[in-house]
Formats: C-alpha cells, structure tokens, sequence
C-alpha cells in the first residue's frame, strides 16, 4: 500500500484531469483515488468491465471506449481477486502509451503466483506485497517505476538525502523504521526459488481444476472463472442457482468445518459469488472433502 499510495499521491496532476480505474481495485487504493481527486479537483471513472469472464480484447476495449484527452492516470490490478481473471497488462499499457497515460499496476495477487517479466507488462509502475503469494511477511512488498518514468512521480516521504528527482532512492525511508521485516525477505525469496515459479504455478492450478471442473458441471453453479485461462491463478468462484452465497458458506462452516469466502464487490452489490483460493499448504484430501461437502449442499 505504501508503493500505491506513493504513485498514487505522488504523480503530477492538474484540476481537471481524469484518473482511470476500475470496480475491482482494492477499496484502498480507491480510497486515495477519490481523496486525490476531492483534494486537487479530479475526475475519476470506473471502467465497465464484465464481471467473470471475459476475454482480453473485451477488456482492452471496455478501457479504450473509457479513457479520453484528459486521462492521465489509469490503474488497474493485474488479477482481479475475487474471480481470479488476468488482465492484459501490455495491451492495456500500450494503448495508455499510446496516449502518454501513466499506469499503475496492483500486482498484489500476482508476484509469486504465475510466471511474468516486468519488462514485459510494459506498465509505468508496478507494486505488490510479498505477504501473498510470496508468502513472505506482512509489511513487506516493493515498488517499480519505469527508469524515464521515476522523476514524474514525487516521493511519499521527502527525502532527506538530496537523491536526485530520477534515482529510485528518492523513495527509500531510511529513517528509524523496523528492519526485521526487510531481513527476512531474503529468506522469502530462498522459500520460493527452491521451489520453483513454474511448479508453483502448476500446483496451484492443479488444486484449483480439481474441484472447480467437478463442480463446475453442476446445474446449479455458474463459473465466474475461465480456469482454462492463461496464465492460470489459483483463484475461482461461482454463484449458485437457487441459493445465497451466505447460506452456502455458512452451512459449509457449521456442518462441515470447510472455510469458503461469500463476497460482494464494494462498488457493486450486484457482483456476488463464491470465493476460494487453494494455496500450496491445502492437500488433495482437502479439496476432495470441500467438493464432496458442496455437493452434499447443493443436492438439498
């Protein structure tokens, strides 16, 4: 959140501009979305994008019919959490750079979940945690900003040190802060490289067809994801015919002692569904026992 609100507040606009975002941003960054624009007299606009599955020239298209000559800002998240879909960074990118808009990527729930290069997003800037997918500790994340790119945006803490407007350092608090966090990240990074991006990815993935392929032919579920999807994420959801999110996660709880997210999306109610994402700890046997319990449910 640190790298977020730093672009976020940090990058020169003017009393008019627009700031382009979407409904499935964190409530966080929207928070400084909106209060940057009740501060300095911005325009913000939410891109209409489909909520489940959609497929990428959908999505490029929802941003370029949104985005106008007083854009300056678009920022989006590379994988939308609730339902697990991708975004296309790079044409999303190119069609902002195209238009000398800057973009802000939320990468929250993509670092350590599926194989990507930086230099290929072609994104301005980039945060994440490491707290995630990562599984690192909290508090701990980064940020990236374009090298030609780092002069545009102003520093959240000012920097003492007299770095100059295009060194990264600018960034760095270097005061009187918690350096535990920072030396562990190493040992993060260790955990993760010993396993491996792409068998990491592949696991994940795994558990996620396992159950979502069953439960995905049920008369009664509606995907919300497209797990067949590239780059794959360990994310799925569904809504359920004939029943509330609430009542099936809560029977799911009480009966069965198996923990699934019932979610409605912040900018719209109408955006509900079941939630689960599998992580590396979770068993085969788990995710048999959840599919079994679900039917059990479904089958009243």
């Amino acid at each position: 959140m640190e790298g977020i609100a730093t672009v976020l507040n940090g990058l020169e606009l003017n009393r008019g501009d627009e700031i382009v975002a979407t409904k499935f941003c964190y409530d966080s960054n929207l928070a400084i979305m909106r209060q940057r624009a009740a501060r300095d007299g911005l325009v913000l606009k939410l891109v209409d994008l489909p909520f489940g599955v959609a497929s990428d020239a959908e999505i490029v298209e929802a941003f370029e019919r949104t985005v106008t000559s007083r854009t300056r800002l678009i920022s989006f998240p590379h994988v939308v959490a609730r339902t697990g879909l991708v975004l296309p960074v790079a044409a999303i990118s190119q069609l902002a750079a195209s238009r000398n808009i800057f973009t802000l990527v939320d990468g929250a729930h993509s670092a350590g979940h599926f194989p990507f290069r930086l230099s290929d997003l072609g994104c301005d800037a980039f945060a994440t945690c490491l707290h995630k997918w990562m599984y690192g500790p909290r508090g701990t994340g980064f940020v990236f900003l374009k090298r030609d790119r780092i002069s545009d945006v102003w520093p959240l803490f000012a920097s003492w040190s007299n770095k100059p407007s295009n060194s990264i350092e600018k960034f760095e608090e270097v005061g009187t802060v918690f350096k535990a966090l920072q030396a562990s990240i190493p040992e993060a990074m260790l955990f993760n490289t010993e396993i491996g991006q792409e068998a990491k990815t592949a696991r994940l993935r795994y558990l996620r067809s396992r159950w979502a392929r069953r439960l995905g032919d049920h008369p009664r579920i509606r995907m919300l994801t497209d797990i067949a999807a590239e780059p794959a994420t360990a994310f799925g959801a569904f809504t359920i015919e004939g029943m509330e999110s609430k009542a099936f996660a809560r029977a799911l709880l009480l009966e069965f002692g198996i923990n699934v997210s019932a979610f409605s999306m912040e900018e719209d109610a109408s955006m509900a569904g079941i939630h689960l994402s599998a992580g590396l700890p979770n068993s085969v046997e788990e995710i048999d026992r959840f599919v079994e319990a679900a039917e059990t449910v479904l089958a009243r």
